[in-house]
């Protein structure tokens, strides 16, 4: 069964405010309703006041940490969105903290991505299926562009 973009709620928590409005505009973009966060308290707040469908998350805030806001999802088993997908996002991912949040997140995004990712990460992550967007804005460029991933020759 698939469901439609339009009525499904996404809330971004990220301080960087440019970025903020570039995620958002890429979500609503996608026909997304976006709310947005620019501190783990601020985002708590919201979590206890509405349903989302999907949290996109910033793991380092100026003000709080994404970690306390998966935290505050994954133990209010009564609230609104304890089982409400949680994307990451990050320029700044390591090992242990990979591990320490890896059951509790759907996706990890890494900073630099291109609004594509984003909504594909989250249209699977709902279950809405693979979005189609405007080729032109598919490829336009943005502050958020995909990173190569390429093998490290390390030897």
């Amino acid at each position: 069964m698939e469901l439609k973009s339009e009525s499904k709620w996404v809330l971004v928590v990220e301080d960087d405010t440019s970025l903020a409005s570039i995620l958002s505009d890429g979500l609503k973009s996608g026909g997304y309703r976006v709310v947005q966060a620019g501190t783990a308290s601020d985002g708590i707040k919201k979590l206890g006041n509405q349903k989302f469908h999907c949290v996109l998350v910033d793991i380092r805030l100026a003000s709080g940490s994404g970690e306390q806001i998966i935290t505050f999802m994954r133990t209010h088993q009564g609230g609104y969105n304890h089982k409400t997908p949680i994307i990451v996002t990050s320029g700044y991912l390591d090992v242990e903290l990979v591990k320490r949040i890896k059951a509790e997140v759907t996706g990890i995004l890494v900073k630099p991505f291109n609004i594509r990712a984003l909504l594909d990460k989250v249209a699977s992550s709902i279950g809405v299926g693979p979005l189609a967007a405007p080729a032109a804005e598919a490829e336009a460029a943005d502050p958020v562009e995909p990173e190569e991933t390429q093998a490290q020759d390390t030897g």
